[in-house]
């Protein structure tokens, strides 16, 4: 009984943790020609969550922990931009489509 109860408390436990996260997407799009750009590093600055861009220009971080962050993208021979006081929440995925045109919306 106590081994079933434990278990019932982990798993709750787990479940409240992981919705205390939130993801984020998107896509890097050149502003001047509208190509997506592979490789774009995307930082979520002071931390030690990032990703690359891939072959499409697309993008995504998971499990970030909720709250308001900077995040930086970089290419070699592109300015650094750099979006601040992003809020992440818990359990949403929040998009940041056409960085060249800066655009941002949330997802559920």
């Amino acid at each position: 009984m106590k081994k079933i109860i434990v278990s019932i408390l982990l798993f709750i436990s787990s479940v409240v943790i992981a919705q205390q996260t939130g993801n984020l997407e998107g896509t890097v799009i050149d502003a001047k020609t509208g190509d997506t750009l592979p490789g774009v590093n995307v930082i979520l600055k002071g931390t030690y969550y990032g990703a690359a861009t891939d072959i499409n220009g697309k993008f995504r971080i998971n499990n970030i922990t909720s709250g308001n962050y900077n995040i930086a993208f970089s290419l070699i021979g592109y300015k650094t931009v750099e979006f601040t006081g992003v809020k992440i929440e818990p359990g949403k995925t929040k998009l940041i489509d056409e960085i060249g045109r800066a655009s941002c919306r949330e997802r559920m």
